[in-house]
Protein backbone atom coordinates (compact mmCIF):
# COMPACT_ATOMS: atom_id res chain seq x y z
CA UNK A 1 0.00 0.00 0.00
CA UNK A 2 0.91 3.68 -0.70
CA UNK A 3 0.45 6.79 0.57
CA UNK A 4 -0.32 9.80 -1.04
CA UNK A 5 3.08 10.77 -1.70
CA UNK A 6 3.60 7.41 -3.87
CA UNK A 7 5.85 5.98 -1.23
CA UNK A 8 5.01 2.66 1.19
CA UNK A 9 3.62 2.80 3.76
CA UNK A 10 3.80 -0.70 5.83
CA UNK A 11 1.56 0.82 8.79
CA UNK A 12 -1.45 1.72 6.54
CA UNK A 13 -1.46 -1.60 4.77
CA UNK A 14 -1.70 -3.17 8.64
CA UNK A 15 -4.53 -1.01 9.95
CA UNK A 16 -6.27 -2.04 7.05
CA UNK A 17 -5.35 -5.78 7.63
CA UNK A 18 -7.10 -5.18 11.52
CA UNK A 19 -9.60 -3.31 10.24
CA UNK A 20 -10.78 -6.40 7.81
CA UNK A 21 -9.64 -8.87 10.34
CA UNK A 22 -12.27 -7.07 12.95
CA UNK A 23 -14.83 -7.01 10.40
CA UNK A 24 -14.02 -10.49 9.49
CA UNK A 25 -14.93 -11.68 13.29
CA UNK A 26 -18.01 -9.76 13.74
CA UNK A 27 -19.38 -11.32 10.62
CA UNK A 28 -18.43 -14.56 11.72
CA UNK A 29 -20.15 -13.85 15.46
CA UNK A 30 -23.42 -12.54 13.41
CA UNK A 31 -23.94 -15.37 11.68
CA UNK A 32 -23.41 -17.92 14.84
CA UNK A 33 -25.88 -15.70 16.81
CA UNK A 34 -28.64 -15.15 14.01
CA UNK A 35 -30.37 -17.54 11.85
CA UNK A 36 -29.64 -16.13 7.88
CA UNK A 37 -31.51 -13.66 6.25
CA UNK A 38 -31.21 -16.26 3.11
CA UNK A 39 -33.57 -18.89 4.77
CA UNK A 40 -35.47 -16.13 6.73
CA UNK A 41 -36.51 -15.64 2.84
CA UNK A 42 -36.69 -18.64 2.09
CA UNK A 43 -38.99 -19.65 4.74
CA UNK A 44 -41.66 -16.70 4.08
CA UNK A 45 -41.89 -17.46 0.22
CA UNK A 46 -42.63 -20.76 1.10
CA UNK A 47 -45.18 -19.84 4.17
CA UNK A 48 -46.94 -17.46 1.79
CA UNK A 49 -46.79 -20.42 -1.11
CA UNK A 50 -48.45 -22.86 1.29
CA UNK A 51 -51.41 -20.23 2.41
CA UNK A 52 -52.38 -19.82 -1.21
Amino acid sequence: MKNKEGYRDPTAALAIANIRRQEKRQKKKEERHEPSTAKKTNTDAEGKAAKA
